[in-house]
């Protein structure tokens, strides 16, 4: 891989970061008469691309409370998240009334790109109702609907997008390929702590990595192929893995194994079938990183990808309909299967809860792919 391009990178969310919690910013306080006694904690997690955000600290319920945050120059925000990792605004300025809870949200910005662009309606068109369906051409997603003579749309993310009009004789396409800095928010809970990494990329990376395997090859499941999606030596996943061994010292091998499981399973899961059309699809893990999103191979081969780094004895277990991923245990706990001397224990990567050594009793007939 070529090591001079942008790869993506980890970074720490927050500043301060104590115990395995993610660093919340204090900066100030309100100093309004408490209400009813009851004060809440409004803070703000962001990386080294955000210099800072006024707003936060403490604040008596009904309070309203406005925070901006201030990016380095040359970036745009892109999105305020709350504590589950959902986008909520895209605004400079986020606008909130306390509750009777601490309030934890996190702010992120991206290098500042010319998104605009318009949709020209045909001269030849021979309708008269100028609708433009826009999607973005990878993941399949509708971005917008425009309506309008030559119609401007401004894209919130580098990508690749097709806007299509037509009528029952007509169809036109026009594209747009936008590069540019892409960031994704990951937060997951382990025990009783909440945790979360920003991870870096660019479009162009992206595409780079999408095109290094063909149709073909995300179709088969052969043995030498599977194998070549497990890419834990890519500086992708390095850097990633990097970054939850330091949050997962001082755990036991099997605790590290289930702060890893806890962090893919929250990744959407959505079907091949869904954003490629294939019902079997095979993306590599930095694909899934960036589409926050993918099936049971996905994941398994994402997770199987960060144990591999990480050290762990790796296997992918095949079943039919399904894979999940062995890892290789000493005095490990659950379900696992044994091979060439080595217990594989079963980590279920596509829904919440499952912990190492859990395994739904509908998965019998394996095959173990050793990585």
């Amino acid at each position: 891989m070529n090591s001079s391009r942008i790869v993506p990178t980890i970074i720490i969310v927050g500043i301060l970061v104590i115990c395995g919690l993610l660093g919340s910013i204090l900066v100030g306080s309100n100093d309004q008469e408490e209400s009813n006694g009851s004060v809440y904690t409004v803070s703000v997690n962001y990386d080294h691309d955000i210099v800072g955000c006024t707003g936060v600290g403490e604040y008596p319920e009904g309070s309203p409370v406005i925070l901006k945050a201030t990016p380095v120059a040359g970036d745009v925000i892109y999105g305020w998240f709350d504590k589950d990792g959902k986008r909520i605004s895209s605004e400079d300025t986020y606008c909130i009334d306390i509750l009777k809870e601490d309030t934890q949200l996190y702010v992120i910005s991206i290098n500042g790109f010319d998104g605009k662009r318009t949709f020209y309606t045909p001269s030849n068109y021979i309708d008269g109702h100028e609708i433009w369906t826009i999607t973005n051409v990878y993941t399949k997603e509708v971005v917008a609907v425009l309506e309008g003579t030559n119609v401007e749309y401004t894209f919130e993310e580098p990508g690749y997008y097709q806007g299509i009009m037509k009528n029952d004789t007509q169809t036109f396409t026009q594209s747009y390929r936008i590069n540019g800095e892409v960031k994704r928010l990951f937060v997951w809970e382990y025990g009783t702590n909440d945790y979360g990494v920003i991870w870096s990329t660019t479009f162009d990376r992206y595409e780079e990595i999408y095109n290094s395997k063909s149709v073909e090859e995300r179709r088969l499941t052969t043995n030498e192929n599977t194998t070549g999606f497990v890419t834990y030596t890519d500086d992708d996943i390095v850097d990633l893995t990097s970054y939850l061994e330091k949050k997962s010292v001082g755990m036991t091998q099997q605790q590290r194994a289930n702060f890893v499981l806890d962090f893919v399973q929250k990744i959407q899961y959505i079907a091949d079938e869904t954003t490629t059309g294939y019902t079997e699809y095979w993306k590599l893990p930095y694909e899934t990183l960036f589409d926050k999103s993918g099936d049971c191979e996905d994941t398994s081969i994402l997770y199987a990808s960060i144990m591999k780094a990480m050290g762990y004895d790796v296997a992918l277990m095949i079943f039919p309909g399904h894979m999940a991923v062995g890892i290789g245990l000493e005095n490990g706990t659950g379900i696992k299967n044994v091979y060439d001397g080595v217990d594989y224990y079963y980590c279920e990567t596509t829904s919440e809860g499952w912990e190492v050594g859990e395994k739904p009793s509908k998965y019998t007939d394996v095959k173990m792919v050793i990585i």
